[in-house]
């Protein structure tokens, strides 16, 4: 009996952990509606925001693409980094957020350095975000291509405290919706 049950044990083992693995990301590319609620309240304070290269605009928002990271496909916990970023200007004001690294080994977050004016603030979160249930494992949607629908992403505690120090204002709030992103994911070789 003993025997039977490490033999099922032992199956169930094995099982898993050909099954969880956890892949490095080869590329892809992550695609951010922006809201019209943040749209209007930067035209409201007279601030302009443009993708840094390698970032791209589009008709309803902006595109960064994936530069690198690892995710495990049974918890999707991982981190994905970006190239690029969001340059915020008002007037003589400069604040750029760059090298964005959505984060979902704990709390689902975005982080970025932050430059302002050509000097290195420091590297924070910069985004919560809400993500969509995910169907885990993720293997099961593909081999190679993930896509992540419907990701939220919500301005900082710490990062609304830091734009309204910048530009001098208390608008930026807490939980202001920014947009809602989606992720496409290349997965590239397997390790093991």
């Amino acid at each position: 009996m003993k025997k039977k049950m490490l033999s099922i044990f032992g199956a169930a083992l094995l099982s898993a952990v050909a099954f969880a693995e956890t892949r490095p990301l080869e590329s892809g590319q992550t695609a951010v509606t922006l809201s019209s609620g943040f749209l209007d309240a930067m035209n409201s304070l007279g601030v302009t925001v443009t993708p840094v290269l390698p970032g791209q605009s589009f008709a309803q928002g902006v595109s960064f693409p994936v530069s690198g990271g690892t995710l495990d496909l049974a918890t999707a916990r991982g981190e994905i980094s970006h190239g690029g970023g969001l340059e915020f200007t008002a007037g003589s004001t400069k604040v750029q957020m760059l090298n964005f690294v959505i984060d979902t080994t704990e709390t689902p977050k975005l982080t970025g350095a932050v430059i302002s004016n050509g000097t290195l603030i420091g590297r924070g979160t910069l985004f919560d975000l809400t993500l969509p249930a995910l169907n885990v494992p993720l293997m099961a949607m593909n081999d190679v291509l993930i896509m992540v629908p419907e990701t939220k992403l919500m301005l900082s505690a710490a990062a609304a405290e830091g734009l309204n120090t910048l530009f001098g204002v208390t608008a930026f709030t807490p939980g202001f919706e920014i947009g809602t992103a989606k992720v496409s994911l290349f997965l590239g070789r397997r390790v093991f």
